[in-house]
């Protein structure tokens, strides 16, 4: 071999060791006799990061090769991820790396604490969840991912890759790369139920709005308006995990249910997807404490006052719907209405006011407040009271009702000679309440009643003509008739003959519908007895008291009273002047005929002397 062949043999190995390492990359060795192309430093590179999240990233077996058919390996399942912030700074040049032997990257461990060849750059994957770095210089490059969603589990581990790259079957070199990074990602769903507090009945129509933090202080909307449907659930699914939530109530389920603030609830989702409430405190924003809610459903309240009226058996007595009473008697009512339990909202409450409708026949007595049987209401510091007409108001401060469940109102009317007869007469009550900050709602009570009966008959003589002026008593037992003592009312017949006692009580007080079916107005009855107290000029009292029976009709019609006022000389006295008067005709008779006899014996006897 001469030295001209030895230098020729020198510089071929030596172009092809150049050759060799030019083409070298990232987990491919590339032979310099198969490369298409030597690697062009004056271009620039472009990775493109294309991000996914799965459920489950053990599901993506296929290794990337760093071309853009890389795609069509994506699992079925995995989804698109914005908001991920990756990295990506140049290490180091390839001369640094590209051996003779094949290329020995740095490990990713030893890349992160190598200094930057020039400045890092960041991108955050758009809504398609892609990330592109454009202009990138030939180099090594350490990509990590810096941030992203909360519901990312865990992060994608850092990694490092040459720029260029080659192909898969290491036969080019690739200035566009693509790259494919998947996360496991947790997601929660969770439900909202949404109850009466008081009957736990589901409440639809209740709206809210869902808002998110990542600190658990500052919050911004995530949906504008969640609603639950008939059977009072909301549900909300796929919320990102170890984050903050509050549901803000906008609006209630209906106009009666209080809504006089905003009701925020906050929960946290965990890693785990599991939803907390109820933390004491947030440390690395992350809350310390708090309740586990099972099956991550929230149940949530509206409250709504109500308001509920009773007629009693007598002062503080037995509740019921119905009763009976005689004109003048005092009738006892009992109001119930429930107060918020939110201390908040009571705070903020403007108007809680108790408002007693009476009907006619009705005229109002007193009353006197409480709170839960325990506290009195003190007026004009605690409420004030107004009357107009047949309306009485009970304005209460709703301050004063903190701390208490209930109000008692024991309201006391007398029933007046305006009542009707035999039919319901009903007193209703209302109760105004603030239901939002500026507007108030109105809920009536049941209509508890009360009511009178009369009877009525015709006073006559033994001819059929009315007696005018004749007084009667009525008694609500014979022995008191007979006695003519207890006396419960007095009538005089009119020029007609017709006697009314008006306004007596009849039937019995009833606690439920059923009762008051039975023995109200409509089925009611009770036995009276009556007796004539002062009768006519030349007629005869009547010698026994005489039992009535008080109902629903009988007041209607004029009724002939069973025992008829007959004149002195048909009957035989039976007391009063009148017997007196007979008494003594009889008398002065007897005197005249003794009289006649001894005259006319003594008369014979001396005509029989001579």
């Amino acid at each position: 071999m001469n030295k001209q062949s030895h230098l020729t043999k020198i510089i071929s190995i030596t172009i092809a060791l150049i050759v060799l390492l030019a083409g070298l990359s990232i987990g491919v060795t590339a032979n310099a006799a198969t490369m298409k192309y030597n690697i062009d430093y004056s271009k620039t590179a472009t990775l493109t990061l294309y991000k996914y999240e799965m459920s489950d990233v053990s599901k993506a077996t296929h290794g990337g090769t760093g071309e853009k058919n890389d795609e069509q390996y994506i699992p079925s399942d995995a989804k698109r991820l914005a908001g991920v912030t990756f990295t990506v700074r140049k290490v180091a040049e390839l001369s640094t790396y590209f051996k003779p032997d094949g290329v020995s990257l740095p490990t990713a461990s030893a890349a992160k604490s190598m200094s930057p060849i020039g400045n890092p750059i960041s991108k955050k994957t758009d809504a398609n969840g892609v990330a592109v770095f454009s202009d990138l210089p030939i180099g090594i490059y350490y990509v990590e991912e810096t941030a992203g969603p909360s519901q990312i589990t865990k992060k994608i581990e850092p990694f490092v890759l040459s720029l260029p790259l080659t192909n898969a079957a290491g036969t080019e070199w690739l200035y566009d790369v693509y790259s494919y990074p998947k996360n496991q990602t947790s997601y929660s769903d969770i439900k909202i139920l949404k109850k009466d507090l008081s009957t736990g009945k589901a409440l639809a129509n209740a709206e809210f709005r869902l808002e998110e933090s990542a600190d658990g202080s500052t919050y911004k909307t995530k949906v504008a308006t969640v609603k639950s449907g008939s059977n009072g659930m909301i549900e909300i699914a796929s919320l990102e995990s170890s984050r903050f939530y509050r549901l803000v109530e906008t609006k209630a389920p209906s106009a009666e249910y209080i809504l006089v603030r905003d009701i925020t609830t906050p929960f946290y989702i965990d890693a785990e997807g599991q939803m907390f409430t109820g933390w004491t405190s947030i440390s690395n924003k992350k809350p310390v404490g708090g309740t586990a809610v099972p099956n991550n459903t929230l149940e949530l309240n509206n409250e709504k006052p109500t308001i509920h009226k009773f007629v009693l058996s007598g002062t503080k007595g037995t509740e019921g719907v119905d009763t009976t009473k005689k004109i003048g008697d005092t009738v006892n009512w009992k109001i119930k209405t429930s107060i918020p339990s939110l201390k908040e909202d009571l705070e903020i409450m403007k108007v809680y006011k108790i408002v007693d409708t009476m009907t006619k026949g009705l005229s109002y007595k007193t009353a006197s407040l409480m709170l839960d049987d325990k506290k009195a209401l003190v007026a004009n510091t605690d409420y004030t009271v107004s009357q107009s007409g047949l309306i009485v108001t009970f304005d209460i401060k709703p301050a004063s009702l903190i701390g208490y469940k209930e109000v008692e109102v024991y309201f006391d009317t007398i029933l007046n000679s305006e009542a009707a007869i035999a039919t319901d007469i009903p007193n209703t009550s209302e109760l105004e309440y603030s239901n939002t900050a500026t507007s108030t709602y109105k809920i009536k009570s049941e209509e508890p009643t009360v009511h009178t009966g009369e009877y009525k008959f015709k006073k006559k003589d033994a001819k059929g003509n009315p007696i005018k002026g004749v007084k009667f008593a009525v008694y609500s037992n014979e022995e008191s008739a007979k006695n003519g003592t207890n006396e419960i009312m007095t009538a005089e017949s009119n020029a007609d003959g017709i006697v009314s006692f008006k306004g007596l009580a009849y039937g019995k007080f009833a606690k439920t519908a059923a009762q008051k079916a039975a023995d109200g107005v409509d089925n009611g009855s009770t036995d009276y007895w009556i007796n004539e107290i002062k009768t006519g000029n030349g007629y005869n009292l009547l010698k026994d008291p005489v039992k009535i029976t008080v109902n629903k009709t009988s007041g209607d019609d004029t009724k002939t009273f069973p025992v008829i006022n007959t004149d002195t000389p048909k009957l035989t006295p039976t007391g009063g002047a009148a017997y007196g008067l007979m008494i003594a005709g009889a008398g002065v008779g007897v005197l005249g005929f003794a009289i006649f006899w001894l005259v006319r014996k003594h008369k014979k006897n001396k005509d029989n002397a001579n």
